[in-house]
């Protein structure tokens, strides 16, 4: 086989790595698409924190799609909503609700961050004691008559521990001191309360993160690209067979 030939010969094994390496872009590429539809990332909530390093609470928390501003307080109840004996006192009025809200602070609120430990280290939550393992952040919503007749305000928890966070629920004396029972309870836990209120600035999508639709024209155009490029390489594979047998090719 002549100089030529061979070079020949050589030539029709190239369109073969340009398909492959094609083929991974076009995997790697969907990969992405996958990665930008799975985790596309939602507004983060803007954590508080004071000149103690202690968290006092967070701006554009994302409760069930409607955003809210948390700040937490060891008053009493009665101290912190004047009087603590109207559902009107509360932003939020029911069980679910209130739960619902103290599941975004488990989620959005007291998490690890470069701001503190504030999820490993219960403590460093603004009300709760130093050394307490875990602490109840309470969200009003409500209220009961105990069988002796006595006002309970009842209230969901967001139960931030150093083993396994949880939500509860909470029933409690209004004019509960909480400053006195975390004392009281030194070394197991404490109690705050979470005091809510609508958000004074709505968080804004972040900018980079492509919009469904755009996802969607994407990966239709991948796709398309890959159907046409499965089939030049069928094309470019029965050419090279027929060239290198018009040649006389050497495997």
């Amino acid at each position: 086989m002549n100089s030529r030939v061979s070079d020949l010969c050589y030539n029709t094994h190239l369109p073969l790595k340009w398909i492959n390496t094609t083929s991974r872009a076009l995997r790697a590429a969907f990969a992405m698409i996958g990665l930008l539809v799975v985790a596309q990332p939602a507004s983060a909530a803007t954590i508080l924190v004071n000149g103690s390093g202690q968290l006092t609470g967070a701006t554009g928390v994302n409760v069930a799609g409607t955003f809210y501003d948390v700040s937490f307080t060891n008053e009493s109840c009665v101290t912190r909503y004047e009087g603590c004996d109207e559902v009107s006192d509360f932003l939020f009025t029911n069980l679910s609700a209130a739960s619902a809200a103290s599941q975004a602070l488990l989620d959005q609120v007291f998490v690890d961050g470069t701001s503190g430990l504030f999820d490993t280290v219960p403590g460093l939550t603004f009300g709760c004691l130093a050394a307490t393992p875990e602490c109840y952040a309470l969200t009003p919503y409500g209220f009961t008559l105990s069988g002796q007749g006595t006002t309970h305000m009842l209230a969901a928890g967001a139960v931030n521990r150093i083993l396994v966070d949880q939500t509860n629920n909470n029933s409690l004396s209004p004019t509960t001191n909480f400053v006195s029972v975390n004392q009281g309870f030194a070394g197991r836990f404490s109690f705050i309360l979470a005091d809510w209120a609508p958000a004074a600035n709505v968080p804004k999508p972040p900018a980079t993160a492509p919009e469904p639709a755009s996802m969607l024209l994407l990966g239709t155009g991948l796709a398309a690209a890959g159907v046409r490029r499965r089939r030049q390489k069928r094309a470019i594979l029965r050419a090279s067979v027929n060239v290198a047998r018009n040649l006389d090719c050497k495997s």
